[in-house]
């Protein structure tokens, strides 16, 4: 399939794609003040998702994260988030340019070299790891053990709930056990069975909690129960309320799922209690929810399915459009 036809097929269908990346991007930066309403980061400064790297002019990426400097936002980017692509990189690009931030976060960040994840230790970065969305999307693994090898502290997310769990305690699994079978992987190809552990339940729950809060840039005031922080809590009541938990950690990561929380506290205000929310009309959620549902599925009755053939041609566009993008980072001398 030509592929000018197959991008032109998707930019048809997909809702936000039906002008080039560089006619959107003006939107983005156009309105020089604070932005309004909830901030992206509660309790903090305003966030922003940046553009994905490579879909555009380099000179409008660079303009994005000035901005976001000069307004004292924010910023997080999809970074590495295609392996073996050169969609979402562009790490040494903007490093070159003294383009990354301290506090940067960057989500996903499977393809990253050793050299592009110094870059990110070096700059102060934080990073969050969606294992779900990541396995079940093909970007790669969850790259749990290079954040630590590099000593930055992963928090966890969940990226995508329209196809994927929302529930942040199957995330803690799915990582957990994931990157445990990386590790052991390593050692089947030396020949060799595994002997050891080397990540526990702990560190799972440090990713969701302590390192979750310093990817927020809140790791001074939520994340983790020490004088000082702000009261937030969490209580879990087991459903199969049988004997007491032996290990409490261990029943946190690997036994338990959002319908366990008994209790929330945040900033010292009950939120839930028992296994209720607290002050929300749950009848009125629901019916709103239900209504945007019957509004998605009527407008995605419309919208046709894309074929593998289509999706590949506008794929290899976009890269071609990122090796333009991203070389224009270094300019030839005239």
């Amino acid at each position: 399939m030509d592929v000018q036809v197959a991008t032109d097929r998707v930019a048809a269908f997909l809702p936000g794609h039906g002008e080039p990346w560089h006619d959107l991007q003006p939107h983005r930066v156009g309105r020089r003040t604070r932005p309004r309403g909830r901030s992206a980061v509660p309790g903090g400064r305003a966030g922003r998702l940046l553009s994905d790297f490579g879909t555009l002019a380099f000179a409008d990426t660079a303009a994005e994260i000035r901005l976001a400097a000069e307004l004292d936002i924010r910023v997080a980017s999809h970074t590495g988030a295609a392996t073996t692509s050169i969609l979402l990189r562009g790490l040494r690009e903007l490093h070159d340019h003294g383009l990354l931030r301290p506090g940067h976060l960057h989500i996903h960040c499977p393809a990253l070299t050793d050299h592009e994840w110094r870059l990110l230790a070096d700059t102060g970065a934080r990073v969050s790891i969606a294992p779900e969305t990541e396995l079940r999307m093909g970007m790669g693994f969850p790259p749990f053990r290079a954040c630590l090898d590099h000593g930055i502290l992963p928090g966890i997310s969940t990226d995508t709930v329209a196809c994927g769990s929302g529930d942040l305690f199957a995330q803690m699994r799915i990582g957990l056990q994931t990157q445990r079978a990386l590790d052991h992987d390593r050692v089947h190809a030396r020949g060799a069975m595994p002997t050891a552990v080397d990540l526990t339940v702990r560190d799972a729950l440090d990713w969701a909690t302590r390192g979750s809060a310093q990817a927020l840039g809140l790791g001074d005031r939520i994340g983790s129960l020490t004088v000082g922080k702000r009261g937030d809590v969490i209580v879990l009541r087991p459903r199969w309320d049988l004997v007491p938990p032996s290990h409490s950690a261990g029943t946190v990561v690997l036994q338990s799922g959002a319908a366990d929380v008994d209790t929330v506290i945040v900033d010292g205000q009950l939120r839930k209690r028992p296994g209720r929310l607290v002050g929300v009309d749950t009848a009125a959620v629901r019916a709103e929810a239900g209504a945007a549902l019957e509004r998605i599925r009527a407008k995605a009755a419309a919208l046709p399915t894309l074929d593998a053939a289509t999706c590949g041609a506008w794929f290899a566009q976009a890269e071609r459009a990122a090796t333009r993008n991203l070389g224009e980072a270094y300019p030839v001398p005239e």
